[in-house]
C-alpha cells in the first residue's frame, strides 16, 4: 500500500511538471542590466512572458521568434539607437522598446527615428515599465498574422498565409479559415503548450466568443482533414490546450 502511494505521488508530480503554464510571449533585451532589471525580469516571468538577456544584438533567427526587443544601455561601442536601426536591419518587425535616461532627448528622438516605436526612462516605476512592455507585446500579437511572413515552416508543415495552403511532405490540404488560422497560430509556438483561451486571443476573438469547447470543436475538424498521421501531432494536453509536435524549431521565411 505504502509503495503504491509512492508510485501515484511520483507520477502525480511528473504530470505537473510536464505541463508548464503556457508562455505568452518572447522578450529579448539588448544591452547592459542597470539596476531594476532584475525586478522587472522576474515580473515578466511570473505574468507567462520569456525574457532572454541577449547582451549583444541577436541574429535574424532569434529574432524571428521574438515578440518584442527591448533595447537598454548601449553595449561597447554601439549606442543605443544605433541598436534599434541594426534590430531593423535584420528583419524584425515587431515592437521595440527604448530604454533611455528621463533628460535624453536627443537619445530618445535618435532612437525613435531609427526603429524604436515606444521609449521609457531606464529609472521609471518598474510597474510602468512592466505594463507597458506588456501593452505592446498585445498590440503586436493581435497583429501577429497579418504582419507575419507569408510563409511558415513547422517541421514538415508548411503554411502560405496568402494562398491559404499547407502542404506536409508535398501533399496539400484544403482548409477553412478557421482551420488554417488555428494551425497557423499553433504553428508559429510549434513545441509550446497552447491554452485554449491563448489560442482564441491570437486568432482575434474577443474573450468568451470563441474558447473551452469551440475550440475542441475546431481542433477537431483540422484532425480529420490532416488524416490520422498527421494529426497524431496535435497533441492535447489535458486541462490545458494543445500543442504543435514537430521534429526541429519552426522557422519563419520570408516569401
Amino acid at each position: 500500500m505504502e509503495a503504491s502511494l509512492k508510485i501515484e505521488n511520483i507520477l502525480r508530480h511528473s504530470r505537473a511538471a510536464s505541463i508548464a503554464p503556457p508562455v505568452i510571449g518572447r522578450i529579448f533585451y539588448v544591452g547592459r542590466p542597470f539596476a531594476q532589471w532584475t525586478e522587472i525580469r522576474r515580473n515578466l516571468g511570473d505574468r507567462n512572458l520569456d525574457v532572454r538577456d541577449a547582451g549583444a544584438l541577436p541574429d535574424a533567427a532569434e529574432l524571428a521568434q521574438i515578440d518584442l526587443v527591448v533595447v537598454g544601455h548601449s553595449s561597447g561601442l554601439r549606442e543605443s539607437h544605433e541598436t534599434c536601426g541594426d534590430i531593423r536591419r535584420l528583419g524584425f518587425q515587431g515592437p521595440i522598446l527604448l530604454l533611455t535616461h528621463a533628460d535624453d532627448t536627443v537619445g530618445r528622438i535618435l532612437g525613435l527615428e531609427s526603429g524604436a516605436d515606444a521609449w521609457c526612462a531606464a529609472d521609471a516605476d518598474a510597474r510602468s515599465l512592466v505594463a507597458q512592455i506588456r501593452a505592446l507585446i498585445r498590440r503586436e500579437q493581435t497583429h501577429r498574422v497579418i504582419q507575419s511572413p507569408s510563409k511558415l515552416r513547422a517541421g514538415k508543415f508548411v503554411l502560405d498565409s496568402a494562398s491559404r495552403e499547407v502542404a506536409i511532405d508535398q501533399e496539400r490540404f484544403d482548409l477553412t479559415t478557421l482551420e488554417f488560422e488555428l494551425l497557423w497560430n499553433l504553428a508559429q509556438y510549434a513545441g509550446e503548450i497552447m491554452s485554449r483561451e491563448r489560442l482564441a486571443q491570437l486568432m482575434g476573438y474577443d474573450s468568451g466568443s470563441l474558447e473551452g469547447r469551440a475550440i475542441d470543436t475546431a481542433v477537431a475538424r483540422l484532425r480529420n482533414h490532416l488524416g490520422r498521421v498527421h494529426a497524431a501531432q496535435i497533441r492535447t494536453i489535458r486541462g490545458v490546450g494543445y500543442m504543435l509536435c514537430v521534429h526541429s524549431m519552426f522557422e519563419l521565411q520570408a516569401q
